[in-house]
């Protein structure tokens, strides 16, 4: 069982390897560069067009830690060690679902299926930013998910929130199990709610604090995205992968509910992230480190 799912694992490291085509990653290694030399964490983006014409842009080093860990990365391997960062983020990804699932009792054909589309979804998000470390988190918080630490979740939040804005993610995932907790009237409902409570200070734990919240709820909620010509933020087109997933785990979570092995903050979670990977392109991964361990469980429901 092990055996077989390090091959998989292995798999999908082999084929996520690819060359650096993206631009952000400079700026990123850029303002590590800066962070590591000045031991101080900048709260305006120094480096862009508009800083040079005199139009300071906010910045609330929501990345500073990626942006150093990028630095370090280029430091010590260059262009490869960028490669193998991708490569490993994504296979690490896979491996955390795969023992989230295998807590919850699913078996070794339902978690090595789910590897293809994983991969083919995948590889449209393979990039060296900071996104990767949020799959990280969010496949971290699913095997947390399967046991009794839910107190792990803020502290995981905290080392987030220093990596990536995309820890926001983090609080909707646990606001997803606290819901349906309450609506079950679980008895791990109360305890849930007050951890799902210290996430919210755990997403200030950064050196932008109530900044960095407002910042991402102002660029989320109350301001439209520039869809328009912003290509990773439109809405996720005809993708047959993602679509595909999308139905297994309807199909696959009602087979499951039925069963009594599916709850109802995995249904919720489900559609969180579902809707996130819809609306917006740039949060495909997102879905996918989310959701791996429900596609495996909804995959084992039907089999």
């Amino acid at each position: 069982m092990k055996k077989s799912i390090a091959l998989a694992t292995l798999a999908v490291l082999l084929c996520c390897i690819r060359p650096v085509f993206d631009f952000d990653v400079w700026f990123d290694m850029r303002m590590g560069d800066y962070i590591w030399s000045n031991q101080t964490i900048p709260h305006f983006m120094n480096f862009l067009w508009e800083h040079a014409q005199l139009k300071p842009v906010y910045w609330p080093a929501d990345e500073w830690g990626f942006d150093v860990l990028s630095r370090c990365l280029w430091g010590m391997g260059g262009v490869t060690a960028l490669e193998l960062y991708v490569a490993v983020a994504a296979a690490g990804a896979y491996l955390l679902n795969a023992w989230a699932a295998r807590r919850r009792g699913v078996g070794l054909g339902s978690i090595v299926a789910v590897a293809l589309p994983f991969v083919m979804i995948e590889s449209t998000r393979l990039m060296p930013r900071p996104q990767l470390v949020t799959d990280l988190f969010l496949a971290t918080f699913a095997v947390v998910a399967t046991t009794r630490r839910s107190w792990l979740f803020p502290l995981l939040l905290v080392a987030w929130s220093n990596m990536h804005g995309g820890a926001f993610a983090g609080l909707v995932f646990c606001g997803a199990l606290w819901v349906g907790d309450v609506i079950e009237k679980r008895p791990t409902a109360k305890a849930m709610g007050g951890y799902t409570a210290l996430c919210v200070g755990a997403l200030m734990a950064n050196p932008g604090g109530w900044h960095q919240l407002q910042y991402i709820v102002e660029n989320f909620a109350t301001r439209p995205l520039p869809v328009a010509w912003v290509e990773e933020w439109r809405p996720t087109g005809w993708n047959p992968w993602f679509w595909g997933t999308v139905a297994l785990l309807v199909v696959g979570l009602g087979a499951g509910w039925r069963k009594g092995r599916v709850r109802l903050g995995d249904v919720l979670v489900a559609l969180g992230f579902t809707f996130l990977g819809f609306r917006y392109g740039r949060a495909l991964s997102d879905y996918l480190a989310a959701t791996l361990s429900l596609q495996m469980l909804a995959l084992d429901c039907l089999v």
